[in-house]
């Protein structure tokens, strides 16, 4: 009896350390001709460039949550992932925490 409650104490253990932990904000640098922050969101306006270990984007104007890794992106934007992704788009919206976005319209290779 003593063996079969440390052995399920045991799997339990183990599926607590198993479990999936909640994706950290990523170190984004941004560049720009001009760059405000008010609160947690950064807008940078002119000559856009933002990268991060994942992404290297470049935009005319971008609106940056760093409370929230929301990014939204307008004009001539560039986004590169590693050397797997790469896209052109006129307007993008991604979140970097979780990597989903909208782009529109899209050209990607």
């Amino acid at each position: 009896m003593r063996i079969r409650f440390f052995f399920l104490l045991l799997l339990s253990l183990g599926s607590l350390w198993a479990a999936p932990t909640q994706k950290t904000p990523q170190d984004v640098e941004v560049l720009a001709n001009n760059v405000s922050k008010e609160g947690t969101l950064v807008h940078a306006v002119g000559n856009v460039v933002l990268y991060s270990p994942k992404y290297l984007i470049t935009a005319d104007e971008a609106f940056y949550d760093q409370a929230n890794g929301d990014l939204e992106l307008f004009g001539n934007i560039t986004l590169l992932e590693g050397v797997n992704y790469a896209s052109r788009s006129g307007h993008t919206k991604i979140n970097l925490n979780t990597d989903k976005g909208v782009s529109d319209p899209l050209f990607f290779f």
